[in-house]
Parts: structure tokens; C-alpha cells; sequence
């Protein structure tokens, strides 16, 4: 029986990661970084391909994304190709490839650069000819700015991401998140998104909104998700971590994964989960984002096989620590 069928609609990127030094130098300065990785990235671009390393069927995958017919768009298309994922929509002619410079220092949080290009052309009549076919959305806030509206009449279960979105649309979040049936976020970006002081504001002020769960990724501080009047809090897993690009990437994708492969494709499938499931779905999310954080690059860490071996050394430990308390939205 074939797997339901997912449409992940995104930005594709190629990302500069400088890495090997100790701060960002102050403006009119200069650094030197030890390490730089190369590699196609963005959210379409790692949501898919680490679904298909954690053992989804790639021809069960539409991917939705722009490139330009540059170098980086080949680049882009290359990479997919690997994996086995086609893309849903051509290279855009005379249109450059986005290009984010990611600069992670060893003592301060990541920063960011980016420079849209051919992700400033999503269209709305694309994306709901794809929807058309798929049991699941998965779609990032950048490209549902762009878009601005919903696609109305979609039935099946619709994930919200975090992305970068332009100042001049950043109105639009707000929407975007409201519409799904499960947001995923961390702390500072779904707070800033609702406008709350605190990202527990913000997931109650969705959860009233009408979404159906929550998923906030914390990094080393472990994940929480809110869902049915419940919050699940579970501590991280233990790993050597070298770069955090990409974790929460991989989290969302496990949970996809997670969701797809028991044919959970309703809006209201979260809702179904008894406790033991919400800890073990969370669990084996935290695994790939553990696993994403192993690595440079934003998907290169993640493989079946490491995730598996997180879930068998630790996963038990992290299961059983695992906390449920009432949450009133």
C-alpha cells in the first residue's frame, strides 16, 4: 500500500555555513572562519530529503519550490535528484537561486543572510493544483506570505513551518499559523509571530485561534507539544553537537514521518493520540533533530540508522522523563 501522499512547499536554498570561529566581528572588522560547508538547503529542501533518509518513499513526496537556472539552481536539483525527489515546478528562466549565509560561531546563537531570488515567485494557483493531490500540507510562513491566502476546500492536515518572511508581508504570519492544524516553532519565533510576550501566550492565543497542536523545538532544553488541553514536555537528547542548522527541520520531518506512515492524515489525527503515542511521536522527533545537530550542513547529520540508535540507547530515558500537564488555552 502506497504511503500518503505529502506536499511540502518551501523555500530551496544553497547555504554558506561558516563555522570554526569564536564571534561574529563587530561592524568594520574581520574574522577568520576554520571551516565553510556548501550545501543546497531550506526548508523544502531538508524537510524532504530527511523525511526520505528516515525511510519515507520519495515518489510519496511533491516538492514545491523555486530555483533559478543558475549553477546553485543545479546544485539545488542535483541534490534532490539523489534522493530520489523530482521537483514539482521547473527553474525559474533568468531568475537567480536564493543563497543564505549562515554564520555559527562556537559562543553566541546562529545569524542569518538571505537573499530570496527565485523564492520571491511562488504563485497561488501552483500551490493549489498541488494540494489537490495530497493527504498533507506542509508550507512554510515565507511562502504563505507570498501567497496570502488560503486554499480553501483543502481537508487534509496542514503543517505551518517557520521561515524567513520580508518585512512588507510579515503581517501575514499571523495568518499563515492561524490556518494550520499543527505549527511548529521555537520559542523567540512564536512569540514574535503573535505578537505575546511569551511563547506560552502564543501557543495558547493558537490554540484558541483554532489549531490543533503545537510543536516548540528548544534545542538542548528538550521540545514541549501542547495538543487537547495537554502540554507534553520531554527533555533532549544527549549528542555532540557542532552545528544547530537544520534541527528543527528534521524534527518536523520525523514528525511528518511519524504521522504519514500511520495514516494520520485528518486535521483533528493529534487529537486521537493516547498519552504513550504524544510521547513516543515526540521522542522519535527529537531524535532526528538530535541527530541534525550531529553534523555540518542542514541535513547531512540525519539517517535512519543514528536516530534508531538515539531511540535505542537513550530513548527509553527520554520517554520515561517525559512530562503531561493540564494546559488551559
Amino acid at each position: 500500500m502506497s504511503l500518503p501522499r505529502v506536499l511540502i512547499a518551501g523555500y530551496a536554498t544553497v547555504d554558506l555555513v561558516f563555522h570554526g570561529f569564536d564571534e561574529v566581528p563587530p561592524p568594520g572588522s574581520t574574522t577568520q572562519a576554520e571551516g565553510l560547508e556548501i550545501s543546497p538547503g531550506g526548508h523544502a529542501v531538508n524537510v524532504s530529503v530527511d523525511m526520505v533518509k528516515l525511510g519515507y518513499d520519495a515518489s510519496s513526496l511533491t516538492v514545491y519550490f523555486k530555483v533559478g537556472d543558475d549553477v546553485f539552481g543545479e546544485m539545488v536539483l542535483s541534490y534532490l535528484k539523489s534522493f530520489g525527489i523530482a521537483p514539482a515546478a521547473p527553474p525559474v528562466r533568468g531568475a537567480r537561486t536564493s543563497i543564505v549565509a549562515v554564520l555559527s560561531p562556537r559562543l553566541s546563537d546562529r545569524r542569518f543572510v538571505n537573499f530570496a531570488g527565485a523564492s520571491e515567485l511562488f504563485t497561488f494557483e501552483e500551490l493549489s493544483r498541488l494540494a489537490a493531490g495530497a493527504e498533507a500540507l506542509y508550507i512554510t510562513t515565507g511562502v504563505w506570505a507570498r501567497i496570502g491566502q488560503p486554499i480553501e476546500g483543502y481537508h487534509g492536515l496542514k503543517v505551518v513551518d517557520f521561515s524567513a518572511v520580508p518585512p512588507r508581508l510579515s503581517h501575514r504570519v499571523r495568518d499563515a499559523v492561524e490556518w494550520a492544524d499543527l505549527v511548529h516553532g521555537n520559542p523567540s519565533e512564536l512569540s514574535s509571530a503573535m505578537g505575546s510576550a511569551s511563547y506560552v501566550d502564543a501557543v495558547r492565543r493558537l490554540l484558541r485561534g483554532g489549531v490543533t497542536a503545537v510543536l516548540v523545538s528548544k534545542g538542548d532544553a528538550g521540545a514541549e507539544l501542547f495538543v487537547d488541553g495537554i502540554a507534553v514536555r520531554q527533555r533532549a537528547y544527549s549528542v555532540r553537537a557542532v552545528d544547530a542548522t537544520g534541527a528543527g527541520d528534521a524534527m518536523v520531518a520525523a514528525m511528518l514521518v511519524w504521522l504519514m506512515t500511520r495514516r494520520l492524515t485528518s486535521p483533528r489525527s493529534l487529537l486521537r493520540l493516547s498519552s504513550d503515542e504524544l510521547a513516543e511521536a515526540l521522542a522519535f522527533a527529537q531524535a532526528a533533530g538530535a541527530s541534525a545537530v550531529t553534523d555540518y550542513g542542514a541535513t547531512a547529520g540525519v539517517s535512519r540508522d543514528l536516530v534508531e540508535r538515539l531511540i535505542n540507547e537513550q530513548g527509553d530515558q527520554v520517554i520515561k522523563t517525559t512530562e503531561f500537564s493540564k494546559f488551559e488555552a
